[in-house]
């Protein structure tokens, strides 16, 4: 389930003035702010860019962050209720290595929409339920929307040191593409 503190932010970021070997200014900036609304609803977000494609190389103090092939950004409104959770997100991407081509590149998720619900059936059974809706996005390539529905019953069964979840569903997905 969700999981936020009810508020949290935080704003960071560096800026260099004309840089003396690309001649220009350049920079990076990131913004996290994380708000609780009530017990049901939240809303999180993760947005981050920086000016170039060197700026990790330049001045990324690991190999971890010399090596970063995107920069992601990520808002997302979280709704949870007694047998259910939902968010509305985006999902985007800058890129910064430059030997990943236009067609390499990851989609962006803009909008992308999450359902999940598990309800009792009976004394044994549960009724899951998975539903998503994702619109795919960039430059070069295909773009898109795609539905993913997947309603399952289980039966959980769980005893001392073992538990087994036989379960019988099926799963559809349906592409829309431009």
């Amino acid at each position: 389930m969700v999981s936020a503190p009810a508020q949290g932010r935080s704003l960071s970021g560096a800026y260099l003035a004309d840089d003396d070997i690309t001649g220009r200014h350049r920079g990076q900036a990131s913004w996290r702010h994380a708000s609780r609304f009530n017990d049901s609803l939240s809303f999180r977000m993760n947005l981050n860019h920086v000016s170039d494609r060197a700026w990790f190389e330049d001045f990324g103090d690991s190999l971890t962050a010399t090596a970063q092939p995107f920069v992601r950004s990520i808002p997302s409104l979280d709704a949870t209720g007694s047998w259910w959770e939902a968010s509305l997100m985006a999902d985007a991407f800058q890129t910064i290595d430059q030997d990943i081509s236009p067609s390499s590149e990851p989609y962006d998720r803009l909008p992308r929409a999450f359902f999940r619900g598990v309800r009792p059936l009976g004394e044994r059974f549960e009724f899951q339920l998975d539903a998503e809706y994702a619109r795919f996005d960039r430059k070069v390539g295909e773009t898109g929307g795609r539905l993913d529905l997947y309603p399952r019953i289980e039966l959980p069964l769980f005893r001392p040191g073992w538990y087994l979840t036989p379960s019988l569903g099926v799963r559809y997905t349906a592409w829309s593409l431009e």
